[in-house]
């Protein structure tokens, strides 16, 4: 596979759980932590494996409150520092036009 679709496949995973903790936290602010709503419950099974490694990553101090909100934090560094990569090691295409 090419480095530029493997950076596309990153990003629309990384994106995807970007939208969906955001989902979530939106929800929470309705509907509470522990809601028995089909769509909360949803949105924490699809981001469990995203806010299981930020728990294992994070210190205990770190209330369980916060996680999916350290998660989402995770997420987007992820995202940034993916791109950075990928553009310093001149794997991204150009976009600039062609003079001409």
């Amino acid at each position: 596979m090419e480095p530029f679709k493997v950076f596309q496949v990153i990003q629309i995973l990384l994106g995807f759980y970007t939208w969906t903790l955001i989902g979530q936290g939106v929800l929470f602010l309705f509907t509470g932590a522990n809601s028995p709503n089909f769509i909360a419950r949803l949105f924490r099974q699809i981001n469990f494996p995203v806010t299981w490694l930020t728990r294992r990553l994070a210190p205990r101090v770190i209330s369980d409150r916060h996680i999916p909100l350290l998660a989402f934090m995770l997420v987007i560094v992820l995202r940034v520092l993916t791109y950075i990569l990928f553009f310093r090691a001149g794997l991204i295409p150009d976009i600039t036009p062609v003079q001409g």
